[in-house]
C-alpha cells in the first residue's frame, strides 16, 4: 500500500467515523448525549470489570501484530 493510498483511507475512515458520530448526537436524547460525552472523552464508567481485563489482553495482542 503506497503511502497517499494509506493517507486517503486514513482520511476516509476519519470522516465517516465522524459521521457517525454526529448520527448518535443527533438521535440520541439528553441523558445519551452526556453519556456519549463522557465516553467520547475516555470515561469508562460503564464498563464491568471483565470488560477491563479483556481490554488488557487485547491491546498487548494488537500491537504485537503491528
Amino acid at each position: 500500500m503506497t503511502t497517499t493510498r494509506l493517507l486517503l483511507v486514513g482520511v476516509a475512515l476519519g470522516i465517516l467515523s465522524g459521521a457517525v458520530v454526529t448520527w448518535a448526537f443527533y438521535f440520541s436524547d439528553d441523558l445519551s448525549i452526556r453519556q456519549l460525552m463522557y465516553w467520547l472523552m475516555g470515561s469508562v464508567g460503564g464498563v464491568s470489570w471483565y470488560q477491563h481485563i479483556l481490554t488488557l489482553v487485547m491491546i498487548p495482542l494488537g500491537f504485537g501484530c503491528v
